[in-house]
């Protein structure tokens, strides 16, 4: 039977034009995979990691002592056995890289150092330059330590340290992805019912005519409209069309509850968009998904109703008193 687990490996550091063509043919040498496969970003760039499945961890071991550390398309990637999600959390508790903030701006390596080198062995340290040449660092920097309980044992004892009039902020230094997701994450939060997804869209509608029409309601913080790579039958190249939805994001609700209304009531864009508060995926497949209705999480103006179910109790609105079936088997004159 096959270790689901053990024999499947975590491949990351991968350059943009990867394919999951191309990590089963690199990784096929070392044994029989079961399936081999990368991440894409929208665009149909790799996102710099991927995974393969072995049909037995022999094979994955082989394959990780022969590839962890070796160039790939040239870039040098890194190889290790996949950790289930529970695992992987338990591992981020245990770290030795350390993210360094408020750093006097006159810092240098060595100073960095010679900061951290009381609490344990130190693999590497440097503050973050614009350029080699520049004479001041950027405010920040990273510390490697050689174990993790060195690690944790100078975040507790220097975080908040005073330098300069400015306390240090210590933390764990988190992967590029890892860090992405938890910016995206924090801005979801922050702009939540400030976000609207508008369809209907014209084929020839840019991020700028979108942000355009929409700046009358109010500031906006940005406008994307989704696009999808489609083949030019005539000349046969690829081009970027307009899938026909978008996303408009407004400093605060009220702004967007404007927009939301105006757009029930006139044109935008030449025609009528469908416009509604933006839900995280997530919470749309849950509510498509429940045998009951359930509204959008996100406020809405008067008069405008959820997609699903009638509108609540008391509230005014349509309403079509449900139809009595006749009984079967009834002869009626």
């Amino acid at each position: 039977m096959r270790d689901k687990v053990s024999s499947n490996l975590f491949v990351k550091n991968l350059p943009g034009e990867t394919k999951s063509a191309d990590l089963y043919h690199t990784f096929a040498g070392f044994g029989r995979i079961f399936s081999a496969r990368v991440k894409y970003n929208p665009n149909g760039t790799c996102k710099g990691y991927g995974y393969v499945q072995y049909e037995s961890k022999d094979d994955a071991d082989k394959a990780l002592n022969a590839m962890n550390g070796e160039t790939f398309k040239g870039s040098k990637i890194t190889v290790e056995h996949f950790l289930a999600s529970g695992a992987r959390t338990a591992s981020f508790m245990k770290y030795n890289n350390l993210f360094v903030k408020n750093v006097p701006r006159k810092f240098t390596d060595k100073d960095l150092i010679g900061l951290f080198k009381p609490h344990g062995e130190i693999v590497s340290a440097v503050v973050i330059k614009e350029s080699p040449d520049a004479l001041e660092n950027k405010g920040f920097g990273f510390v490697c330590f050689k174990n993790a309980e060195d690690a944790k044992n100078a975040e507790e004892k220097l975080k908040n340290l005073s330098i300069e009039g400015q306390n240090l902020f210590i933390c764990r230094a988190l992967p590029k992805e890892e860090r992405r997701k938890q910016l995206r994450e924090e801005r979801l939060k922050a702009f939540r019912d400030c976000n609207l997804y508008v369809k209907e869209l014209p084929e020839d509608v840019t991020d700028e005519k979108l942000k355009a029409a929409f700046e009358v309601f109010g500031k906006v913080v940005s406008a994307r409209v989704m696009l999808e790579r489609r083949q030019n039958l005539e000349t046969g190249d690829t081009e970027m069309k307009s899938r026909g939805f978008g996303f408009v994001c407004f400093n605060d609700k009220q702004e967007a509850s404007a927009a939301l209304m105006a757009a029930s009531s006139q044109p935008i864009l030449g025609r009528s968009l469908y416009v509604v508060i933006a839900e995280k995926k997530e919470d749309r497949l849950a509510r498509m998904a429940s045998p009951f209705p359930m509204p959008f999480s996100g406020p809405r103006p008067a008069g405008v109703f959820p997609m699903y179910g009638m509108p609540p109790y008391g509230f005014p609105g349509p309403y079509a008193p449900p139809r009595l079936r006749r009984p079967r088997n009834v002869l009626t004159p």
